[in-house]
């Protein structure tokens, strides 16, 4: 379960969160084109080195002890990691499509909405599968 409150972390879609597409979003909002680009490189290898790695650590530990589960808890598993995958890559292509005010602002944030709701369809996943075991924490996500 902290491999999976890990991946929730990093992908978290909120005000409050520290996922790399939102803090990029939040440093670049006045950038110059030049200083978008120059940073876009090491935001986006953040996710993949780091952000999808907990995924891999997730769907590791889950292929290690999939006896332990039923299928329908590594059905919600398996759906989450997915989900989560998903959010991540629409935050890569969110700073890929990076513009700051004044320019198409609005391309960057419709792949932000998607990652939003892909995290969403996560944690309901997640909720589910925790229900399921009796482990639920109220309002982690």
């Amino acid at each position: 379960m902290n491999n999976v409150h890990d991946v929730i972390d990093a992908t978290k879609i909120s005000e409050k969160s520290n996922n790399v597409s939102d803090s990029f979003d939040d440093k670049h909002f006045h950038s110059s084109e030049a200083q978008i680009k120059k940073d876009m490189g090491p935001a986006i290898d953040h996710i993949n080195t780091v952000s999808k790695y907990k995924i891999e650590l997730m769907q590791d530990e889950i292929q290690k002890h999939r006896d332990s589960f039923t299928k329908l808890q590594l059905e919600q598993l398996k759906k989450a990691t997915h989900n989560f995958d998903l959010s991540l890559d629409n935050q890569i292509k969110s700073i890929q499509s990076y513009k700051p005010i004044g320019e198409d602002y609005s391309v960057s944030r419709e792949f932000s909405y998607k990652a939003s709701e892909k995290y969403t369809n996560a944690c309901v996943y997640i909720t589910d599968f925790e229900s399921n075991l009796r482990i639920a924490k109220a309002g982690d996500f």
